[in-house]
């Protein structure tokens, strides 16, 4: 376990990438304040508030049909 950590401590410090350093800074569960809260547009709302009345009309596929619709789409290609 000592190893496990040790060498994530070192790839941490290695990295510059902010989104990498991020990232494990939410798996942990941590608090970034630093982080900038993430604003959608007025027709992301809009897109999203849609979404929601289908499914609660239960307009929308599963996971399965969904695969079979783009496996089918694909074929037809």
């Amino acid at each position: 376990m000592i190893g496990l950590k040790q060498k994530l401590i070192k790839r941490i410090q290695e990295t510059s990438d902010n989104d990498v350093l991020n990232e494990v800074y939410r798996l942990l569960g941590l608090e970034f304040e630093e982080q900038e809260k993430y604003n959608l547009t007025e027709e992301q709302k809009s897109i999203i508030s849609e979404s929601k009345r289908q499914i609660a009309k239960g307009d929308f596929l599963t996971n399965e049909q969904s695969k079979e619709a783009t496996e089918k789409w694909l074929k037809e290609k």
